[in-house]
């Protein structure tokens, strides 16, 4: 589902992630207990990212690292994704046998293997791209039932980069203040991003909400926003 219908499966998640023993040793009720306080945490990023699009957020971390996964990245499947807000991995990433068989480990059935079914898409621009057409989009009836596509990139900043490829727009909308569009620069290749966006916006209420993550930072664009490239 979008990410904006995101707050109580999220809660749900990790609830049913945590949960700790009556009867546990005190060192596992602690570290149970700290991985609930980074679950809550870390839904409290995301849920500021969408509220401010274009406003980078601090991921904090959940488990142990997943390669290739950056922080962030495995800090929002870890959050969100359950079986009932699965998750498709595009490729390289499902060819990694390692990110998959720990994916399966802590998600269990959430990941799937058709893009359509899908409530997360994870991978960069260039592979998630082609895929997109075929993503859930909602119902005029029920929009919340759309996918959020979590996009690896290189970075994310406020101001250009002073090297290397980006892609930047100026968002506003809803959570950006008025006559102060919010700049968001996105390192590596993304082209045609922004004008997806134009067309993924002019559906709203359908369409598909944006989540972009490097090393531990979140940013997001849902499907309301508008982006003018810079």
């Amino acid at each position: 589902m979008g990410i904006e219908a995101q707050n109580e499966g999220a809660q749900n998640h990790g609830a049913q992630n945590d949960g700790t023993h009556a009867n546990a040793e005190p060192a596992a009720e602690t570290a149970s207990l700290r991985r609930s306080h980074a679950l809550a945490a870390a839904f409290r990023a995301i849920m500021d990212a969408v509220a401010q699009p274009g406003a980078i957020q601090h991921a904090p971390r959940i488990d142990a690292p997943l390669p290739p996964l950056s922080p962030a990245a495995a800090t929002v499947i870890l959050t969100l994704v359950d079986e009932t807000a699965p998750l498709w991995l595009a490729p390289p990433l499902a060819s990694a046998p390692r990110l998959r068989d720990a994916l399966r480990f802590s998600l269990g059935g959430a990941l799937i293997d058709q893009p359509e079914d899908a409530a997360f898409l994870l991978g960069d621009w260039e592979s998630l791209a082609p895929v997109l057409p075929e993503a859930r989009r909602g119902t005029p009836e029920r929009p919340d039932l759309s996918a959020t596509a979590i996009i690896e990139v290189a970075s994310l900043s406020a101001a250009r980069p002073p090297s290397g490829t980006a892609s930047g727009a100026a968002l506003t909308g809803p959570g950006v203040p008025p006559q102060a569009p919010r700049t968001l620069w996105i390192g590596g290749d993304c082209d045609g991003l922004w004008t997806f966006q134009a067309g993924n916006r002019a559906r709203f209420p359908l369409g598909i909400d944006f989540l972009f993550t490097a090393g531990e930072r979140i940013a997001a664009a849902p499907r309301r926003i508008a982006a003018t490239p810079l």
